[in-house]
């Protein structure tokens, strides 16, 4: 599968579209490699905990993940989620 569009753009917002449920995905595992699994599973509980019954933004998602990884991933993000294309996973 090939995505052309990132996650974020109004493209993408086609029910179904591959890159809302591919890039998505792969998007997640790419943080995932980023900042480690332990850190990642406390980004993924903490998430779940602060937003049970509410509702939240990709910048809240951003924001949450930087917290617990205690660094800045704005390179990171700004790649995954809002430049076209087709990304490498880290350390490939």
């Amino acid at each position: 599968m090939v995505v052309e569009d990132a996650p974020h753009t109004p493209e993408a917002a086609a029910e179904f579209s591959p890159a809302v449920y591919g890039s998505g995905a792969r998007a997640l595992h790419a943080l995932r490699l980023e900042v480690g699994d332990d850190t990642f599973w406390t980004i993924m509980r903490s998430w779940i905990t602060d937003h049970r019954d509410d509702t939240a933004t990709t910048a809240d998602f951003t924001t949450l993940a930087e917290e617990r990884a205690g660094r800045d991933l704005d390179e990171f993000f700004d790649l995954w989620l809002h430049t076209d294309g087709y990304h490498p996973f880290p350390g490939e």
